[in-house]
């Protein structure tokens, strides 16, 4: 069995890492083999620390993908876990992660966009996910239809494709609330948005 090994240098907590972090659980749980790489400071690997799934902290840069050193490092973490599919959560972990990843001979390099803003038209953009990417994991159809928005024919739409995030239901329903933040009037209708106040949410 080969191994998926997901990529998040994010060293803060967010949504895409909480993902990582479900997924990964999950997949180990269900008796997958699994490798998390992540920056050696992040929430996330400390989050895995008692989980029982395979993590491993590195120090990551935005420009670490210069740095022949650090992707020949990457590579060899990537053929010694035999890993034959990768996730990249972010743009700035594919230009190292995906090199790495080519470089060992992963068959599946899998770029995981989590929001509906359009990848850019730039050179190496065009570059990553024409030799590099090959395939693309959509949160929404909304981040789908806005991936190849600014070029249709930067990446093959019939290589994307659509996974919801998961929710556990159960766990959710059984977690006690006691908590009020509002009392609403017998008749009123509450609308309630959840995420960072910012204009990208």
């Amino acid at each position: 069995m080969r191994t998926i090994c997901f990529f998040n240098s994010v060293e803060n907590w967010g949504g895409g890492e909480k993902w990582h972090f479900d997924t990964s659980l999950y997949m180990h749980q269900k008796g997958h083999k699994v490798l998390v790489i992540t920056h050696e400071k992040s929430e996330l690997l400390n989050r895995l620390k008692d989980t029982g799934v395979p993590a491993i902290g590195l120090k990551v840069g935005n420009l670490s993908f210069l740095n022949q050193a650090k992707i020949d490092k990457l590579k060899n973490i990537l053929v010694e876990h035999q890993v034959g599919c990768i996730i990249i959560n972010l743009s700035r972990d594919l230009k190292l992660a995906g090199l790495a990843a080519k470089k060992a001979g992963t068959e599946k390099i899998i770029y995981r966009r989590g929001s509906a803003i359009p990848i850019k038209d730039s050179v190496l953009n065009r570059y990553y996910f024409k030799n590099i990417v090959t395939h693309i994991l959509a949160n929404s159809e909304a981040t789908k239809n806005t991936v190849l928005s600014n070029n249709p024919t930067l990446f093959p739409e019939e290589n994307i494709t659509v996974i919801y995030n998961g929710i556990d239901v159960d766990g959710f329903l059984s977690k006690e609330v006691n908590t009020q933040y509002y009392s609403k009037n017998e008749n009123e209708i509450v609308l309630v948005n959840l995420g960072r106040l910012e204009a990208q949410k």
